[in-house]
């Protein structure tokens, strides 16, 4: 008798990361040097963030744009030049009053970070996201996604403000020659 083995050949899954940013968060921020303001305000209009990981199944030719619902463990870090850019228990990020994080699991928005946090000028920050994707499949891989924050300092420039009226009228042949204008 005559025995062949079948073998089926499994592609792996096609993972792809990128990290979305919030319609009226700002990338850049600005700070006014003269009046100590941040422009925009992030403890006002906060800078949200939120991962996206997705996956392509070359064995089905199938694409899931939001694999969010199948992530875990996932953990905020934040690095600057003072936390010696290492992803570890003193630079993660819990949730508190500067930093809101979905940590529901099988969320679509699983791992979404709402920041209240001024970054300041000549130290950018960058936050990063770690997760733990696990397929369908059985297929388990870490991703991870960073993002940075940075403030430039502006100086505005002084207004000019006269106090006679914008517009006036002149009449050349009866008004005199010279007329005082007080900034």
């Amino acid at each position: 008798m005559i025995r062949k083995q079948i073998r089926i050949h499994y592609i792996p899954l096609k993972t792809y990361a990128s990290m979305k940013v919030g319609a009226s968060s700002e990338p850049v921020q600005e700070y006014d040097v003269a009046s100590g303001e941040f422009y925009p305000d992030r403890t006002l209009v906060p800078l949200v963030l939120t991962p996206i990981i997705g996956y392509t199944d070359p064995n089905t030719n199938s694409d899931v744009p939001n694999a969010a619902p199948q992530l875990t463990n996932g953990h905020w870090y934040r690095l600057d030049n003072l936390s010696g850019g290492k992803c570890d228990s003193s630079t993660e990020i819990t949730s508190g009053s500067k930093y809101i994080i979905d940590t529901t699991v099988g969320s679509a928005t699983y791992g979404r970070i709402t920041i209240k946090e001024n970054v300041q000028p000549g130290n950018p920050v960058t936050y990063v996201f770690r997760a733990t994707f696990s397929s369908p499949k059985g297929d388990v891989v870490m991703k991870e996604i960073s993002w940075q924050a940075r403030t430039k300092s502006v100086e505005i420039l002084p207004v000019l403000v006269l106090d006679n009226a914008s517009e006036t009228r002149y009449n050349p042949w009866e008004d005199s020659d010279m007329f005082t204008i007080n900034p």
